[in-house]
């Protein structure tokens, strides 16, 4: 069987489980790479999200570990973790498990055979992501990767636990994190791509969601995409002045019983909000969730 045939495969049986892989795979470009372990998600300089895969790889390993494999990637952008920079994280390697462990709780073939992250992060035992896999801690179920990155360190700081350098040095690597954060295009772009993704699988696959997925989307859509404190205080900054007028407030350099002047300088916002038919309601939702941010500043 051909490279993009044991790809297609995958995609073709995931879909099966759930129109809403079909759907959300209508936005990565899959691309065969020889050069990567077994695959990388990244977002390319064109603006699409790319899949990188090994098909060396998959073609040693049975067909439900591809889609497995292939439903973790998915999930990584459902959670938005593609814009978490984690190689500029000191916690590097409890960024990936922390975030392999949100998406695995969700894929059946991988969470059956998962061992929490108390476990790793307390006996310092690895997994080799082939028969083991990293779940989430037992008494927290459901949460998202900053909840369980942000517990980790406090676990850790509880319990003395190993050094993070000795538990990454004892696992194997299901998927490449290493260009998450990381991109040619601004970062506001990236953020805008992923909520437009995220919103219009929504909307196409809104009768055949999987379970426990939906909440964890309007978690990442409801979330502003923009800092509009820095955004809106640039903009005041670099107003256009308009003109000059007299004030009693200010003193007359030249005449002391005359007002002086004040520059005055424009600086009006103005919200537009696209209303045609091509919008969705959880467009909507996520403009006025932007708005509501900018009206609080």
């Amino acid at each position: 069987m051909r490279n993009e045939e044991l790809m297609e495969k995958a995609v073709f049986e995931l879909g099966k489980d759930s129109p809403f892989y079909n759907f959300l795979l209508l936005f990565i470009d899959r691309i065969p790479s020889p050069s990567v372990r077994t695959m990388k998600m990244r977002v390319s300089s064109r603006g699409r999200f790319q899949l990188l895969y090994n098909p060396d790889t998959l073609r040693n390993k049975p067909l439900t570990f591809s889609k497995a494999l292939l439903k973790h990637e998915c999930l990584h952008i459902v959670n938005g973790h593609i814009l978490i920079p984690v190689n500029k994280s000191r916690e590097k390697m409890l960024w990936d498990i922390s975030m392999d462990a949100a998406v695995n709780q969700f894929i059946r073939e991988l969470d059956a055979f998962s061992l929490p992250m108390d476990s790793l992060l307390q006996e310092g035992c690895g997994t080799d992501n082939e028969r083991f896999f990293v779940g989430p801690p037992m008494q927290y179920p459901g949460m998202t990767a900053e909840f369980y990155h942000d517990w980790g360190l406090d676990f850790m700081k509880k319990n003395k636990t190993i050094d993070l350098e000795l538990l990454d040095s004892n696992m194997s690597r299901l998927d490449s994190h290493e260009d998450f954060g990381r991109f040619e295009l601004p970062k506001e772009f990236v953020e805008d791509l992923l909520k437009q993704v995220i919103s219009e699988t929504m909307e196409k696959a809104k009768d055949g969601m999987p379970e426990g997925l939906e909440a964890v989307m309007k978690l990442v859509l409801d979330n502003p995409i923009l800092d509009w404190r820095n955004m809106i205080r640039r903009f005041f900054g670099s107003s256009m002045h308009v003109g000059r007028y007299r004030t009693p407030m200010r003193p007359n350099r030249r005449y002391d019983d005359q007002p002086g002047w004040r520059n005055d300088y424009a600086a009006k916002l103005v919200v537009v909000v696209d209303t045609s038919g091509s919008i969705i309601e959880e467009e909507f939702n996520a403009f006025f969730s932007e708005i509501d941010e900018v009206t609080r500043v």
